[in-house]
């Protein structure tokens, strides 16, 4: 019984290095992918375009009077933010929309 309970927990501490180490080589890439990016000179900012190109519409829809909208574009902002790399925080005050999400 303590030899299968050693093999068990040898198992499982193999397993768990071999996802650490795809997890290592998965980060390393994707830096490595943003870096050659960078060095094109194609800046990463880390939303989507086509999120971004839609924040003015988003601004309107934000200081419209539908209420459907407005709850839609409020969405699609929060959306934008939540990009975990980079998020476009300047680009959203820039706008001017954050008194009206407050409000």
């Amino acid at each position: 019984r303590r030899r299968r309970d050693e093999i068990a927990i040898n198992l499982r501490k193999k397993s768990r290095e071999e996802q650490l180490q795809k997890r290592r080589n998965r980060g390393a890439n994707a830096k490595s992918v943003d870096n050659k990016e960078n060095s094109r000179g194609n800046i990463n900012t880390g939303a989507n375009n086509a999120d971004l190109r839609k924040l003015p519409d988003f601004v309107r829809a934000v200081r419209g009077s539908d209420a459907n909208l407005r709850h839609e574009a409020v969405a699609g902002i929060r959306k934008i933010l939540s990009v975990e790399k980079m998020p476009p925080i300047q680009q959203v005050l820039n706008t001017g929309v954050a008194m009206d999400l407050i409000n």
